[in-house]
């Protein structure tokens, strides 16, 4: 089982005073040294002004006040960036309890860090090691935690970083290694350590230095090849349900336009259209990568659904029930081994999940306190809404054919008729996009879900799972699902279906027959061969070769076609990651998550695994 909790260090023991004084001098020395070494020696902010994004890499958050001050004077430079990101390490981080009590300290007096300290408070994320981005300002500052040993997450970081903050001391060549690999033109780097031995390992790392007025500084002097920036900041997304809303909206937000083109007549038509969805992340023994990815976006999702006026959503927790004994087992044992902080989940006997859940349930299971119930269709409303004027949205227009010319995509109606053009287009239209990039292997599985009326629904506290799933009421309805149904013929047999499963979660239940009986919405969900979603550039299928399978980020793309879909059954909890993660590909940004999942999501891995040249291209 690998190491994937963070232990968090307490700054004080049980019965001793915390160390205020000796805290306060390392605060000020720190404040002082990120204004005269690290923010000087990386010649900032002057390197930060008039650019889209810029990006700052450190190997130590502890209490923040590097990036505090740093966050401070880039708010306090009229030209500076557009968005900042700061990329910060640390291997033990404070508790969020532990964190308040020293900025409450150590920052009464000064109220313009306080102000920046509370709202980095409010989206500390859980002891959970891997990679936490928080966005803060208003979305215009990027924080991007890597939680764990810096030589470990370091080398999982994909991005091109402007500058460095290195601690003194710390010339490990295996982590300036790091520093040399995400390098952009021209990066910097600042220590307080003027000494020989750091002047020659920096230079060791490709890195130009010199040591001057107690501080070491250097330049990186390799070169790049630079990506070739879209014509203009306009995307066409096709398809308006969860996927759709949130990438637009991740664009917007970076200052983009959008074209949004749904064939239906109103957003959420597909499966993003049922009155409520499960809100939950997955546990596996081994920690595989769906488990991954599914608790990156769970943990980041929390955070960005929070900022959503207008969503409709209820935080009562999750209940994952046991299928059988042997996954029981495996539940406590797993759920031992990771130690994950009761905060994220716990492993809960019968009786303990019983009384969660306000009825009995049929095994004991995990539960997820943060886990939650969702009305997708408010969800993509929030979203679509939070991107405001830059979003164009167009109902009821079919796109027949793609076209790309002169460096322009157009999106064709039958007759031939441009419904949009711009540089870059995002498929973004569930099992539909299976006619533009057919290499993908999506297909639909077509599901029924029970609708109950909240006073004939099970009267439960927490979501239920079992092969299953139960809401609790949300505005009036819960849902109960879900069963094979392929037509309108079948939802007869789906709703005797869907009872069965209600039988199998909470087995003292029962839903009224007959003219009471409930009813359901029947959808279609687009999935993919692994069960894990699409988001990336589409690769060229009459260029990819044998070469790049196991080197998926040389494999040939076709310029400014995009993805982001096969959600299946978790659109709720892939959705709001996968849209940053596509959105920051597309921007040139530092990645949000770790170079694995971004592989493991790749569109192009399907060539990789079924051949080549497969692909219908655009005309």
């Amino acid at each position: 089982m690998p190491d994937i909790a963070v232990p968090t260090v307490p700054f004080d023991c049980p019965g001793t005073t915390p160390p205020w004084a000796a805290m306060a001098m390392a605060r000020d020395q720190a404040i002082r040294q990120t204004r005269d070494i690290w923010l000087s020696g990386n010649d900032l902010p002057a390197r930060w002004q008039g650019k889209a994004h810029f990006s700052i890499c450190e190997t130590g958050f502890g209490a923040g006040w590097r990036f505090l001050t740093t966050w401070a004077a880039w708010r306090n430079d009229p030209d500076s960036s557009k968005r900042l990101h700061f990329i910060s390490c640390e291997a033990q981080p404070y508790s969020s309890t532990d964190l308040a009590a020293i900025h409450a300290q150590l920052l009464r007096q000064d109220t313009e860090l306080a102000a920046l300290a509370a709202e980095l408070l409010a989206q500390w994320p859980l002891p959970v090691s891997g990679f936490h981005r928080l966005e803060l300002d208003r979305g215009r500052v990027i924080l991007t935690l890597l939680l764990g040993e810096p030589r470990v997450w370091l080398q999982k970081l994909l991005g091109r970083l402007n500058a460095f903050f290195l601690d003194s001391g710390a010339f490990e060549q295996g982590l300036l290694k790091q520093f040399t690999r995400l390098a952009a033109n021209d990066a910097t780097l600042a220590s307080p350590d003027d000494g020989t031995i750091g002047l020659e390992s920096i230079s060791a790392a490709g890195f130009i230095g010199e040591a001057r007025q107690g501080r070491l500084i250097g330049r990186f002097r390799g070169r790049r090849e630079q990506a070739t920036a879209p014509s203009e900041r306009h995307a066409i997304v096709l398809g308006a349900g969860l996927a759709g809303s949130a990438v637009a909206e991740r664009l917007a937000r970076r200052g983009w336009r959008i074209t949004l083109l749904e064939r239906h007549a109103s957003p959420a038509q597909g499966a993003s259209g049922n009155h409520a969805g499960v809100y939950r992340p997955v546990i596996s023994s081994d920690d595989n990568l769906q488990a991954r990815l599914a608790r990156a976006c769970f943990l980041y999702g929390q955070r960005r659904m929070a900022s959503l006026p207008g969503l409709l959503w209820r935080r009562c927790g999750t209940l994952q029930l046991a299928r059988d004994e042997a996954e029981a087992a495996r539940f406590e044992l797993g759920a031992r081994q990771a130690i994950f902080p009761p905060a994220y989940l716990e492993f809960v006997d019968r009786d303990r999940a019983s009384r969660l859940a306000g009825q009995t349930v049929a095994t004991s299971g995990i539960f997820f306190p943060q886990g939650a119930v969702i009305h997708p269709p408010s969800l993509v409303d929030a979203q679509l809404s939070a991107g405001g004027s830059a979003v164009y949205s167009h109902f009821g227009v079919e796109v027949d054919r793609l076209a790309h010319t002169d460096g322009a995509w157009q999106a064709l109606a039958s007759d031939g008729s441009v419904l949009g053009q711009a540089p870059v287009l995002i498929l973004a239209n569930a099992a539909d996009a299976a006619r533009f990039a057919p290499e993908l292997g999506l297909s639909s599985e077509s599901r029924y879900v029970s609708y109950l009326p909240q006073h004939t629904a099970p009267a439960i506290a927490t979501v239920i799972c079992r092969g299953a799933y139960l809401t609790p009421a949300l505005a009036g309805l819960a849902c109960l699902g879900s069963s094979a149904c392929s037509s309108e013929a079948e939802e007869t047999t789906a709703q005797t279906a869907n009872r069965g499963l209600l039988g199998q979660m909470l087995p003292d239940s029962t839903l009224p027959t007959g003219d009471c009986a409930p009813a359901g919405r029947r959808c279609s969900r687009p999935n993919t061969i692994d069960r894990m979603p699409l988001a990336g550039p589409l690769a060229d299928t009459r260029q990819f070769q044998p070469k790049h399978a196991g080197s998926l980020h040389l494999a040939p793309r076709r310029n400014g076609l995009y993805i982001l879909g096969g959600f299946g059954a978790r659109g709720l909890v892939w959705s709001g990651l996968m849209a940053e993660l596509l959105a920051s590909q597309i921007e040139g940004e530092p990645l949000p998550v770790e170079r694995e999942l971004v592989l493991a999501v790749d569109p192009a891995r399907f060539l990789s695994r079924h051949g080549l040249g497969q692909g219908h291209e655009p005309e």
